[in-house]
């Protein structure tokens, strides 16, 4: 029982992926409960790196980090390796009494979990402690998309229509994205959008090589920006709401579930694997081949004892969102403007939290 006599004490976990952030965040928002924010910092360069998954606060930067001290939290809600490590180690420090509510499917550990909330990227075998949903539970803030049209109008404004907004990601296992991939986006762009103008967009993860490339080859009718931690005046919000139509790397959960909230015309761009032989495998899984049935029965038995973690296969999300029209492809004809908005699966989620911390 939470020792609170009237709520129990939650601590969201948050860290440096904005993302991660916004879905955790909604999920707890949607308790309608008081939580306490945690904000984490990781030392580099386990910031980007990922360390081996076990409890711990090791790789914590202590003094950018918001404080973890007692009281401890009754219930934590967390997303990620890196927050999840830290929420066992706090769940430790409470002779396991805390309850950790995950977003994700964790590598390890799993019946330390209360509930894991699970979007349709993450494959695994069924368990009592997984709420599958469709989609990701991403919030999309329309006061703060509204102001940054305002603010970028003027700047905008020039540009001939229609607007493709282009949103690049990063590499991310398994997928690849470096200087020849970002060759073939370029050349996939100059098909698609060779009339009104281009904007793109890098990020955070975008590597150095892609962001070189870019600006090396970019086309006449385009505009770049790129991320940088000294760069407040980001163009990203600005082009949710202005851009007519979308392309976004396919390795990006949190850019491809904002457009497809925001009802755009969308455009996915699917990364290559990093290895052949992995995409070969996946292909095979995906689609049962009869060689790979022996296979997918040992993956799943090194799922349940913990030696493989969970495979978030961000192309089963891509499938979803072509079935339902609300994407396409890059290199096909965008489809119209979406006005059927996602099924909100939150209350559903927020019932079922309260029933497993109570």
């Amino acid at each position: 029982m939470p020792r609170s006599n009237v709520h129990p004490v939650i601590w969201l976990l948050q860290g440096e992926k904005i993302g991660d952030n916004a879905q955790t965040k909604r999920v707890a928002d949607g308790l309608q409960l008081p939580y306490i924010s945690k904000y984490l910092v990781f030392k580099a360069p386990y910031n980007h790196k990922k360390p081996f998954f076990r409890p711990s606060v090791a790789y914590i930067d202590p003094i950018c980090s918001d404080t973890l001290s007692t009281p401890w939290p009754d219930v934590i809600i967390s997303t990620g390796r890196r927050l999840s490590m830290v929420a066992l180690w706090i769940q430790k420090q409470t002779g396991h009494a805390t309850k950790i509510i995950l977003v994700g499917r964790p590598r390890r550990f799993k019946k330390r979990f209360a509930l894991m909330i699970t979007p349709v990227h993450y494959s695994g075998p069924p368990d009592a402690r997984i709420l599958p949903i469709r989609f990701p539970l991403m919030p999309i803030d329309q006061q703060r998309i509204a102001q940054a049209v305002l603010d970028w109008q003027a700047r905008l404004a020039h540009l001939p229509r229609p607007l493709t907004a282009v949103f690049i990601g990063g590499q991310t296992k398994p997928f690849r994205l470096d200087a020849q991939v970002t060759v073939e986006l370029l050349h996939q762009i100059k098909q698609v959008a060779r009339e009104g103008a281009v904007y793109i967009s890098t990020s955070r993860r975008t590597p150095a090589a892609v962001v070189a490339t870019l600006k090396a080859q970019l086309p006449t009718n385009a505009t770049l920006f790129c991320w940088s931690p000294e760069v407040a005046d980001n163009p990203y919000q600005a082009l949710l709401g202005t851009a007519d139509r979308f392309i976004v790397t396919g390795d990006s959960l949190s850019m491809i579930m904002e457009v497809v909230q925001w009802g755009k015309p969308l455009a996915i761009f699917a990364l290559p694997y990093q290895s052949s032989w992995l995409a070969c495998l996946r292909r095979g899984l995906a689609t049962r081949r009869w060689w790979t049935v022996p296979i997918a029965k040992l993956l799943y038995l090194l799922q349940r004892i913990g030696l493989l973690g969970y495979f978030r296969d961000l192309t089963r999300l891509h499938q979803v969102l072509y079935q339902e029209k609300r994407a396409v492809p890059l290199g096909c004809p965008f489809l119209p403007a979406h006005s059927v908005s996602l099924p909100d699966e939150l209350p559903d989620v927020a019932d079922c939290i309260k029933q497993r911390i109570q």
